[in-house]
């Protein structure tokens, strides 16, 4: 037993008028279609059924052959009248009939035909059909009640087109002013996208079987709208284009959506990467170009401008978003949304610029300070802020006295800023300490360092490399490193580094105890000490870089040239670098 049979409902809530003289019929009719889960409304003569049509019943099942009046006839009345024209109708002839008869039944309207003997579920199965379609075509209905949605038939062979009156009338024209041509078509998309829709068009009917384009379209008031076109293409047997049938949806609410959302997304990165306040007022004038806006930035309090959309406060300033078009291109929320990110990014500029300002006045005191001096030895040192605004980093130098010994120490604490540079002097501070504890012995300074970073410095601090040299009487310099660079050394024999072993950064355990290297340099031989930022290049190894710029250090004869010479070619002012040169006082230099 089928579904069907089983009397499981198909259309539950659809009501289904039977209209035939016949009483068994209409018994027989009542029993299959409750079964099924609809509600039945009978009448036996034709003027009934005319009668119980105005109540709209979801589908009419009527015999061609009535006592007062022809089924057809019944039929073609329904479907003359606009307001039962969308009822479905389901003919049916209780005896044999030619194909004729058939004809001239769909003919007057009927959108289906069944004969007898009818079985109970083809019966069913064809109500159930009409009911869908009859959905279909209300949705279709909606859809083109909304004036959002056309639809269009184009004749390719001879190039006519048809238009729903919903579709011209999206295009501000009234029923029946459209041309009705390709070329009239083609004339109301913007200029801008006609030659790429036209050339859509040509691909399309080449090899698919559907086509998606989507388009500026011009209204007759002069407005501009945004259109997506669904269409699919029907071809003869030998594969010639002969109709595009399709739906236009007019997008202009859902595209200028978009576009508002992809401005202020734009806005948001323009502004982000600046980090002084006219370098987020020049990003965002950029931004705003060409859009009838402009930003304007004066003191709370004062007088609001002429055309004023929008305004947020910035600190003690007020950003106001103007307009000074005569269609701006931003709604009023839009424009408010710009200036809230301005004055945002403008009150994170000025939070910047104090901290530029404490940053390096923090430096300053950090390392400007006398180099000491020490018979035999010529020391110059130089450090070289970030060629980029607000980053300050964690390079630093030291060099002091200790005993009969001569420390030299370069480092590095990762990060940026003024948290990366006062943990910067917290790790100087803290490596002259241990060089004065102990006697400038590199090795000690640079375990003890490795052992108290973790404690002295921030939870949240970046690691620290160091190099610590220690320069003796004797002229032997031994060096120890903590995952830093290793110096350079200039000499008789070119230009190279130092080959020595480099423990991990400071406050990372080591597996062994940290070991020291020692070097003489001859008379017209010298070393500099230099941060990361001086030599490292992308993709590059030191000695690679070091190679690229060996010529050019070795004619090096301060601490600024030396950072001068390395950076040749680099590209890299990001980083702040340090560069301690030492040699023999009877030198080169």
């Amino acid at each position: 037993m089928n579904a069907l049979e089983a009397g499981d409902a198909v259309f539950d809530d659809a009501t289904v008028l039977v209209i035939d003289d016949s009483e068994s019929n209409r018994f027989a009719l009542r029993r299959w279609l409750e079964r099924a889960g609809a509600d039945v409304v009978e009448a036996a003569t034709a003027s009934e059924g005319l009668e119980a049509v105005a109540a709209l019943p979801d589908v009419v099942v009527i015999d061609v052959r009535l006592p007062d009046m022809s089924g057809l006839d019944v039929t073609a009345s329904i479907k003359r009248n606009p307001l039962t024209q969308n009822i479905p109708v389901v003919q049916r002839s209780s005896v044999a009939i030619d194909l004729a008869d058939r004809i001239n039944g769909l003919d007057a309207g009927a959108d289906a035909y069944l004969v007898e003997p009818i079985e109970r579920a083809l019966l069913l199965s064809t109500v159930a059909s009409q009911l869908r379609r009859r959905d279909q075509s209300r949705t279709l209905e909606l859809a083109l009640s909304l004036e959002v949605t056309g639809v269009y038939d184009w004749a390719v062979p001879t190039g006519t087109v048809r238009w729903s009156d919903s579709l011209e009338r999206m295009h501000g024209f009234g029923v029946g002013e459209f041309g009705g041509s390709l070329e009239d078509f083609v004339e109301t998309v913007h200029e801008g996208d006609r030659g790429r829709v036209v050339e859509e068009l040509a691909s399309a009917l080449v090899d698919r079987d559907h086509l998606l384009v989507d388009f500026r379209f011009l209204r007759q008031d002069g407005s501009i709208g945004w259109m997506e076109s669904h269409g699919r293409i029907f071809r003869d047997g030998l594969g010639v284009p002969m109709r595009v049938l399709g739906l236009c949806h007019d997008v202009t609410r859902q595209t200028a959506e978009r576009q508002r959302v992809e401005q202020l997304r734009a806005i948001a990165s323009a502004l982000g990467t600046a980090r002084q306040p006219d370098a987020v007022m020049s990003a965002l004038e950029r931004e705003l170009d060409g859009t009838g806006l402009e930003a304007v930035v004066s003191a709370r309090g004062a007088g609001v401008p002429a055309q004023r959309l929008a305004s947020a406060g910035a600190g003690e300033e007020r950003v106001d978003i103007v307009m000074i078009g005569a269609k701006p291109t931003a709604s009023a929320d839009q424009a408010r949304a710009i200036a809230e990110l301005a004055a945002t990014a403008l009150e994170r500029a000025r939070l910047f610029e104090v901290e530029q300002t404490n940053a390096e006045a923090l430096q300053r005191a950090l390392l400007d300070h006398r180099l000491p001096c020490v018979p035999g030895w010529k020391l110059d040192a130089h450090y070289a802020p970030a060629g980029v605004a607000n980053r300050l980093g964690g390079d630093f130098f030291d060099a002091l006295v200790v005993g009969d010994r001569l420390v030299v120490a370069v480092g590095d604490v990762a990060g940026h800023g003024l948290e990366a540079t006062q943990s910067m002097g917290v790790a100087r501070v803290l490596l002259r300490t241990l060089a004065a504890a102990n006697d400038g012995d590199p090795v000690a300074i640079v375990s003890e360092a490795r052992r108290l970073v973790p404690t002295v410095l921030a939870a949240d601090a970046g690691f620290v490399t160091a190099l610590v040299a220690a320069v003796h009487p004797d002229g032997r310099i031994e060096c120890v490193s903590a995952g830093h660079t290793p110096p350079i050394v200039v000499g008789g024999d070119g230009v190279s580094l130092l080959r020595m072993p480099a423990g991990p950064p400071l406050g990372v355990p080591a597996a062994r105890r940290d070991r020291a290297v020692d070097i003489v340099i001859g008379e017209a031989d010298w070393l500099a000490f230099v941060t990361d930022g001086v030599l490292e290049r992308r993709s590059m190894s030191l000695d690679e870089s070091l190679d690229l710029v060996a010529d050019r250090i070795r004619e090096a004869t301060t601490a600024v040239d030396v950072i001068a010479a390395a950076a040749v070619g680099s590209g890299r002012t990001a980083d702040d670098r340090v560069a301690v040169r030492l040699e023999r006082a009877g030198g080169s230099g």
